[in-house]
């Protein structure tokens, strides 16, 4: 990955989002691969589908538009689903919230299809939880394949459905996250406190407000997945900025209340960087006081990391983390004793709640040992893992600071 390709991918996916026009650059036979690759990877075909595409290698657009098409009925299928739960959750009059890419495909993109959406995420409390969780199993879904069994004590969602017929994943959320880097609490009851009602094809469906859904998509990729979220990322803050800035004068106010001003920060940063003008974002006193050059490049870095080696990454940031090679060491033996079901039945295809499982166990060892080893041999893989444990830290330490 060139920092020529990474910084126009971004810079158009944002551009995209906001209906800008943007000066292509001379990329050459391999940085056109990556990127056509990155743009399947992360599902940005039906965004950039809509933009000038002049230009683009034949094959490039060629995938972007067969992308397009298939999230497009996707999209029609999502949106049908959508005011099929708020039907059906409203009249148990279970109090929800459509969360992320649900709401801003409703509310912030010019039309549902350029929001591709791997699953829908609906909030509900988690005194609601266990009866819209049995309700939804009542009316169409099963527990996904690779979920069965999955614990919900502590977590911060039921585990994921998918609805037999339509294939349609849900992730029932009682909470937006298991972090102590952020108030979880207080942006749970902001979401639900603030959410708005929205007319569907007839159908009155709640969807988390602009401010609200600010934070929480900050908050998911900042803390939750530390940038490994895809530029999809830069494209909905961009969305909700155009869509009414007035819409996010308080988001400074609740960013303080919820734990996540220097997340919002670094995020407000990095459109700004990507093609978004000072004057159009909110927060301008976040615009001053400037993030390190280096925090902002390795966010930017992890927006369209190779997903082949994310794995890999993710183990070495846990091995770094440790602060030295024994504590690495010892948390990656820990590791391997109590591997998760998913993880497990992974390491051949199979289903988290197979009576089988567990004789999978030594291939998953077998693995993630592999993994673990090519990864501490990798000197650049190393090297990353560092920059990115800097950046998780410098998140976590910013917050406690006051403003």
């Amino acid at each position: 990955m060139s920092a020529r390709a990474r910084d126009y991918l971004l810079r158009l996916t944002v551009a995209a989002a906001t209906g800008q026009g943007l000066a292509q650059p001379e990329l050459d036979d391999a940085e056109w691969q990556w990127l056509a690759g990155t743009v399947r990877g992360y599902r940005l075909g039906p965004l950039l589908a809509a933009t000038d595409r002049t230009g683009f290698p034949q094959e490039v657009d060629a995938a972007i538009v067969r992308q397009a098409r298939f999230w497009s009925y996707k999209s029609l299928a999502q949106r049908n689903e959508i005011c099929r739960l708020a039907v059906l959750l409203g009249r148990e009059n279970v109090d929800y919230a459509m969360l992320k890419g649900a709401s801003l495909s409703l509310s912030a993109y010019a039309d549902p299809a350029l929001r591709a959406m791997r699953d829908l995420d609906v909030l509900v409390g988690r005194e609601d939880s266990a009866r819209a969780y049995d309700l939804l199993l009542a009316n169409g879904y099963a527990v996904a394949e690779d979920a069965a069994g999955m614990a919900t004590e502590g977590g911060h969602h039921m585990p994921p459905l998918r609805h037999r017929e339509a294939g349609i994943y849900l992730d029932l959320h009682h909470s937006v996250g298991r972090s102590d880097d952020f108030d979880t609490d207080r942006l749970t009851r902001l979401i639900r406190d603030t959410a708005v009602e929205r007319e569907v094809a007839g159908r009155s469906v709640r969807i988390a407000a602009p401010a609200a859904n600010f934070l929480h998509l900050v908050a998911h990729a900042n803390h939750n997945h530390l940038f490994q979220v895809g530029p999809q990322f830069l494209a909905d803050l961009a969305v909700l900025v155009r869509q009414d800035p007035g819409a996010l004068d308080a988001l400074a106010e609740h960013a303080a209340e919820c734990r996540l001003t220097s997340a919002v920060q670094l995020s407000l940063q990095l459109l700004e960087r990507y093609g978004c003008a000072r004057e159009t974002l909110p927060c301008p006193a976040l615009l001053e006081d400037r993030v390190p050059d280096e925090l902002i490049e390795q966010a930017s870095k992890l927006m369209v990391q190779d997903t082949a080696v994310s794995r890999r990454r993710h183990m070495m940031q846990a091995y770094v983390g440790h602060g030295s090679a024994m504590g690495g060491t010892l948390a990656a033996l820990s590791r391997s004793l109590t591997p998760a079901r998913r993880a497990v039945s992974r390491s051949r295809d199979g289903a988290a709640g197979d009576a089988v499982r567990w004789r999978d166990y030594l291939t998953w060892l077998w693995q993630r040992g592999r993994r673990y080893l090519a990864g501490r041999t990798d000197r650049a893989l190393l090297a990353e893992a560092r920059r990115d444990v800097a950046l998780r830290r410098w998140l976590s330490s910013q917050e406690e600071r006051p403003r």
